[in-house]
């Protein structure tokens, strides 16, 4: 995936999500307990991290991403950088450079307890 691919796609995910906060949590719930129908993990993966996202829920998508890890790992990647992006813009930005440590980013060396995450 290019960089002009990953505005776009991150792009389109904002919006989604910025839709996705006008219903209520229990309607969100409901959803993401739908998406358990899906059978393929690469498709069902992907749409409960933007549900768990819009929920607020980061460390959850982040779980839920771990499951596609090894199977589409540029998908996983893509994953965790957008939610580190959400910490970020909430002003997170220790939770995000744990993040993104997970991703092989490397933990801002200023960070208290930075050589608990040195890849």
């Amino acid at each position: 995936m290019t960089q002009v691919d990953e505005t776009r796609i991150a792009k389109i995910e904002e919006e989604i999500i910025h839709e996705l906060k006008t219903k209520t949590p229990q309607i969100l719930n409901q959803e993401l307990s739908q998406t358990k129908r899906i059978s393929s993990m690469i498709d069902r993966v992907p749409l409960r991290c933007l549900i768990l996202r819009s929920l607020g829920r980061s460390w959850q998508a982040i779980n839920e991403a771990s499951q596609i890890q090894n199977l589409n790992p540029q998908e996983y990647q893509h994953l965790l950088k957008v939610i580190a992006n959400d910490l970020k813009t909430k002003g997170l930005l220790y939770e995000a450079a744990r993040v993104e440590s997970k991703i092989k980013i490397p933990f801002p060396t200023h960070y208290p307890f930075s050589d608990s995450f040195k890849n």
